[in-house]
Parts: C-alpha cells; structure tokens; sequence
C-alpha cells in the first residue's frame, strides 16, 4: 500500500515538540525583557486571534514571526495601540531580538529536518504538512527548501478550515487519494494534531520534549521527542 506521512509545522517541523508560547517567552528573556508568565500567555493568545483573521500569503518566515512579537507587544501594552510604556526606539530593538532569536532557532531544527525529510522520501513515503497558519505555509516551506519533498500543503487560512477540525486532514488525504489507513500523523499537540487524526483512522506519532510528556499515551502509536526519532518509528 502507498504510504504517506503527514506533519504539523509549528512546534514539530521548526521545534521538537516545544510550544512557541515557551520558545518566544524565552527569547525575551535572552532580549532582557523577560515576561511574566501569565499575562505574556494571555498576550500570545491575543496574538494568535488576531493572526487567525489574516491571509499573510507571500509573507517570509522573518516578517511573520516580527509581526507576532509586535502584537504581543500591543497586547502586553508595551506598544501601541493599547498605550505604549516603551520608547519607538527601545521597543523596534526587542522586535528585532526576539525576532531573530526565534528566527535562528526554527530555522537551525528546519535545516537539520530537511534530512528527515529526504530520508523518508528515499524510503517512498508521500509527505506533506497540514498546519494551522496564516496563509503562508507554502511560502515559508519554499523559503527553507523544504517544498520538495512535500507532495501536499495544507494551510488552515487559505482552506478556511483550522485544525482541530477533521474536514482538513480529510483535505491533505483527498489530495493524495490515500485512506488514512495508509497514512501517520506528526504533531506536537494532543487536541488539534493526534486526537483528531487518530479519529480519522491514521496512525500517530506525537513530538513532546522529555520533560514535559509521557514516554506513552494511548492515542499515539509512538511518542519521540525529537523529529529525527522518527525515522526509527516507520517502518522502512
């Protein structure tokens, strides 16, 4: 049977199983601006909301993640439009360091997976991503060269369908004209990545760094905690 693995981005393709409300809170901290962790998740909610709402088609990586940081700002009240407590100057500096930080650190895991992904392809996996994002999935798997080894994109905004929703794994199966039988899903989160897939009938793997997941959970077939661990999972 065609055999095909389909992956999350955020937290499994760019991170191994890291949430980015923990890689950006980190970033500020390296930026000297540490956050205090309840409201700085209340401020990357905020954020989120408002990305949801916003087609970024042919946005880079780079000017998604400044965005990000900038409207956490906004929502933390450091910049406008909620009433900036931070100088123009000083807060386009943290923009930047946060930015760059997070940017480095995707970007490094997205090179190092590129491997992965080449090594599936050579074992005659179809591959592709279903991911929440606004609008610029394709984009930013073209920018780190990861397009070629994808044989399916599925991104939330331009389907108008977010996970967890089933109708949006079922998209990334029609395309490939595979059951989910024939299918694994690769994903960091329990709710809107494992939980749904394995409903749908695929198998399952979930990424979760060792200090906060259980080795087990009965709705994967496999739990790693890096991506390359993944290799050792599907059959060859």
């Amino acid at each position: 049977m065609t055999r095909a693995v389909l992956f999350d981005f955020g937290g499994t393709l760019d991170a191994d199983g890291l949430h980015w409300s923990d890689r950006f809170a980190r970033a500020y901290r390296q930026a000297g601006r540490p956050v205090d962790p309840d409201p700085f998740r209340a401020a990357f909610v905020a954020a989120e909301r408002v990305l949801a709402g916003r087609n970024l088609q042919g946005w880079s990586f780079r000017a998604l993640l400044e965005l990000q940081v900038r409207l956490q700002m906004e929502a933390l009240g450091w910049l406008a439009p909620t009433g900036a407590s931070v100088a123009p100057e000083e807060a386009a500096r943290w923009v930047a360091a946060v930015a760059d930080f997070c940017y480095e650190e995707a970007a490094a895991c997205l090179r190092r997976n590129r491997s992965v992904l080449a090594e599936l392809q050579a074992r005659s996996y179809r591959l592709g991503v279903v991911a929440n994002f606004p609008g610029n999935l394709a984009d930013v798997c073209r920018e780190f060269g990861l397009t070629d080894f994808l044989d399916v994109i599925v991104d939330s905004t331009v389907e108008g369908i977010a996970k967890p929703d089933p109708r949006i794994f079922q998209r990334a199966l029609d395309r490939l004209g595979l059951p989910p039988s024939a299918c694994w899903f690769v994903g960091d989160s329990l709710e809107k990545d494992i939980l749904p897939a394995r409903q749908l009938g695929f198998r399952t793997v979930w990424i979760v760094p060792a200090e906060k997941g259980p080795a087990a959970h009965p709705a994967a077939d496999a739990v790693i905690h890096r991506l390359p661990d993944i290799l050792a999972v599907l059959p060859g």
